[in-house]
């Protein structure tokens, strides 16, 4: 998917199923390292697993008072509903965060480098792409002719947000649930993902 001032146009959609054929997609389509997220839940065996091939696609960056940090490949985390998280800097509110994490923990080389970890409010990125894919506001977002297949439109519609009373206090909420246990959504998962990366990036 590409991003600018004029809008974003999904390029290509589909499946990796090894560092290797993921790595040709991102030479294929001119991708930067630093523009590449990676879930760290779906698929791995441990956020080890993610956070060592975010590191081998990587450069070290020196810091004069910290451990040296990795640019590259950024590690991602989702996680239900809409909190937001302050800004140290600007003290504006927003829907992921970056916190810093030992990529080599519980090995020999422990203590040597950190990579930035990108959490992220999963409700809340929905919301945001629900209101892109709607044409809700002036930002143009749309999928190209070959990426507009059957199989990516059924993962894009794999989840309804619904009213949700709590049982504690009575409140309705609304959340995004799966439209079934059987039905796709991990294109929409891509997409989600892609509004966290721009908004962070």
């Amino acid at each position: 998917r590409s991003w600018g001032p004029r809008g974003s146009e999904g390029i290509a959609a589909g499946s990796a199923d090894t560092w290797a054929e993921l790595e040709a997609i991102q030479a294929q389509h001119g991708v930067r390292s630093p523009a590449v997220g990676i879930d760290s839940g779906w698929g791995a065996r441990s956020d080890n697993e993610i956070y060592s091939a975010c590191m081998a696609h990587s450069e070290l960056v020196e810091r004069d008072d910290k451990l040296p940090t990795a640019l590259g490949w950024i590690p991602t985390k989702g996680f239900p509903g809409r909190k937001l998280w302050r800004d140290e800097e600007t003290g504006l509110l927003r829907p992921y965060y970056v916190r810093e994490v030992d990529p080599y923990e519980g090995t020999s080389k422990a203590g040597l480098a950190s990579i930035g970890l990108l959490g992220f409010s999963g409700d809340a990125a929905k919301d945001i792409l629900e209101g892109l894919r709607k044409r809700s506001g002036p930002y143009p977002w749309s999928v190209s002719e070959a990426m507009a297949s059957e199989e990516y439109w059924r993962h894009m519609d794999g989840e309804v947000k619904e009213a949700v009373r709590s049982a504690v206090n009575g409140r309705v909420t609304h959340q995004w649930r799966p439209r079934s246990k059987h039905w796709p959504n991990h294109l929409l998962d891509c997409e989600v993902l892609q509004v966290v990366l721009a908004l962070f990036l």
